[in-house]
């Protein structure tokens, strides 16, 4: 399938890659068979936010959907060819503009939520174009967190693990810019002591400045 790559990102064990199909509009995310979904670095580590690459995908997906993210493909092989680059005019045209982003008003979605959704309708993907401005995490100060607003008025704070963004954001000092973010919603969380119930978490997956 031919994808256009829109998110590149760290997650537990390895990367989370993520476009769309340039042949249906549709979202997808690759993922191996491995349980964690993680795919090893090594393999995707010189993919770049749009990139054009034919992704061979096998005809099944994982049944039930993994943690409500109904995008997940199973991969083939790991023979990827990048053919090409989209421009970002042209990435624009799968901006969406719906608000709030992915369910909900705060940084996190209420697995209640997604279970009262028809698994058909889960979605876990979405590409916004917003002016943004990024902080330093108060708990990690090693990574950013993209301040947005929806088009509600609602402002968010999401964690930013897009792989390649960090030395930009260091040079730019968090000042706003106009970006087309990719945002992720990751699988159910908890804290290790339980202090709160599970919870699926927004990402900051991929950072396109205009």
């Amino acid at each position: 399938m031919r994808i256009v790559i829109l998110a590149n990102s760290k997650r537990q064990g390895g990367r989370c890659v993520a476009g769309i199909s340039l042949d249906t509009g549709d979202w997808i995310r690759p993922v191996p068979r491995s349980d964690s979904r993680a795919i090893p670095s090594k393999l995707v580590a010189n993919l770049t936010l749009l990139d054009i690459v034919d992704v061979p995908l096998s005809g099944d997906v994982p049944s039930p959907p993994d943690s409500y993210q109904r995008e997940n493909h199973f991969v083939d092989d790991w023979d990827w060819k990048t053919i090409g680059k989209l421009s970002t005019k042209k990435a624009m045209a799968f901006c969406e503009t719906g608000a709030p982003i992915l369910y909900s008003a705060t940084d996190r979605v209420k697995c209640e939520t997604l279970d009262a959704l028809a698994p058909r309708d889960w979605k876990s993907l979405t590409l916004i174009h917003t002016e943004v401005s990024f902080e330093k995490d108060p708990y990690k100060p090693r990574d950013w967190r993209a301040v947005v607003h929806d088009g509600q008025g609602n402002l968010l704070r999401l964690k930013v693990t897009d792989m390649a963004i960090g030395p930009r954001l260091c040079e730019l000092n968090g000042d706003a810019t106009d970006c087309l973010l990719t945002v992720s919603l990751g699988g159910p969380w908890a804290p290790d002591d339980q202090s709160l119930p599970p919870m699926c978490y927004k990402l900051v997956a991929g950072v396109i400045e205009l």
